[in-house]
């Protein structure tokens, strides 16, 4: 079975209900990976520190961190470009598994 880390997150009070949530976050992570026989490793999140362990563990065990959307992981295109070019594999659970950002 393949490992992967998973990362969520919410940036401001209203999304900390609903869709966004943290715990719908990771329900809907969970799911994904249930669904493509992913072992979730760990579930990293809300804040910056916690982005940081989630990719040093994903580092260390060489495998993808999920997220359920891609501004969820940030918002900002050079900061993904940056990951992805250091060989940290992201993948977007919303979008499905062939839409994986691979860097390398």
């Amino acid at each position: 079975m393949r490992v992967a880390v998973a990362y969520t997150r919410v940036s401001a009070g209203e999304q900390a209900r609903g869709d966004l949530s943290l715990e719908a976050q990771a329900a809907a992570i969970r799911h994904f990976a249930s669904d493509e026989g992913i072992d979730l490793v760990e579930t990293f999140a809300e804040d910056r520190p916690g982005l940081s362990r989630a990719l040093a563990r994903a580092r260390n065990l060489h495998c993808p961190v999920i997220v359920w959307t891609l501004d969820r992981l940030s918002r900002e295109a050079p900061y993904v470009s940056n990951l992805t070019s250091q060989g940290v594999q992201v993948v977007v659970a919303e979008k499905g598994p062939d839409t994986d950002l691979v860097g390398g």
